[in-house]
């Protein structure tokens, strides 16, 4: 008699979590839908959108949220680490280019002109150089920060959509949708989310 009692709340429990889950579902489609036909509007390729199903639901912790917010800040010390390494480098060359002018013509205007664009590579360099020591100490200090949050704590969640529409030549074309929506499934643009742990560091 336990055993069958146990199934029977088992069994309710199940059926309770999987209701919760297809309400979960249902709401992130509707908001997506009307994301994505708003969005549609301006599209004058696209005919129709023929359909859009929800694939997984995940959880956002404020782990996931700072690990987005690193990703990013690691892949703009990248890019200011090879500008600035590219900069130096063609300072360089504009240099030996001037110094070798100079010894076959002197100093004439082009010689100069090349001195001056040197010069100015090299400051710009600098810049760079600068604006890498700002990335890279954000990063470092998001990367503490990451150690130290929060795991398991909801903040929102993470819709995956495949998305079907027809276009004006008539062909068909699917595309996978990521979005991020709120506990009461309102969008979330991500890069809101990144400039929540790095302000004016955010550039597009």
């Amino acid at each position: 008699m336990k055993s069958i009692y146990t199934i029977i709340v088992l069994t309710l429990f199940l059926y309770s979590c999987q209701s919760e889950k297809e309400k979960i579902e249902k709401s992130c489609k509707e908001s997506i839908e009307a994301n994505v036909r708003e969005q549609l509007k301006a599209a004058t390729n696209v005919k129709s959108l023929d359909s859009l199903r929800i694939i997984t639901v995940d959880t956002i912790t404020e782990q996931i949220e700072i690990k987005v917010a690193l990703r990013y800040i690691m892949s703009m010390v990248e890019y200011y680490k090879q500008m600035a390494e590219l900069m130096a480098e063609r300072a360089k060359t504009r240099r030996d280019i001037a110094s070798i002018g100079s010894s076959i013509f002197g100093g004439s205007t082009l010689n100069k002109m090349q001195y001056e664009d040197a010069e100015a590579d090299k400051e710009n360099a600098l810049k760079l150089l600068d604006t890498l020591t700002i990335y890279n100490d954000k990063m470092l200090e998001l990367n503490d920060k990451y150690k130290k949050a929060d795991s398991t704590k909801f903040l929102h969640f993470e819709a995956t959509a495949l998305c079907q529409v027809t276009k004006q030549d008539m062909t068909m074309r699917r595309d996978t949708l990521y979005y991020w929506l709120t506990p009461d499934f309102k969008i979330i643009e991500r890069q809101d989310v990144i400039k929540k742990y790095i302000g004016n560091l955010y550039k597009h």
